[in-house]
């Protein structure tokens, strides 16, 4: 199936949408984030968002996860996307999120 300028437009009209109707966002950070056009631009919407007050945290995925309960296995991880509700104002309702996974983006990408 291809996709047109129109779709790419409308694509980015929904994650734009979606990204400002969240408060919390987490970065996968891995050197194919970095390298991403569309995560880059996800970064920057999420960026202006924080000036806002909503809550940013990074996360490196290529740090050494050796020491951490649950350790990633070698093989190959899917990126993240957790979502939660804008009234999403309380710890206890934080660590319930909804778990998806992005059809578009392969490498890197905001949690949100």
């Amino acid at each position: 199936m291809e996709t047109t300028e129109a779709d790419d437009r409308l694509l980015w009209l929904l994650i734009e949408r979606e990204i400002k109707a969240r408060e919390w966002f987490i970065l996968c950070d891995s050197p194919n984030a970095r390298n991403s056009a569309a995560v880059l631009r996800e970064m920057e919407l999420v960026k202006s968002l924080a000036r806002e007050g909503k809550v940013v945290e990074t996360i490196d995925l290529d740090r050494d996860f050796s020491s951490t309960n649950g350790a990633p296995t070698s093989q190959p991880r899917p990126t993240p996307w957790v979502s939660c509700p804008t009234n999403c104002s309380s710890p206890e309702r934080a660590a319930q999120p909804t778990c998806t996974s992005p059809i578009r983006f392969a490498h890197g990408a905001f949690v949100t």
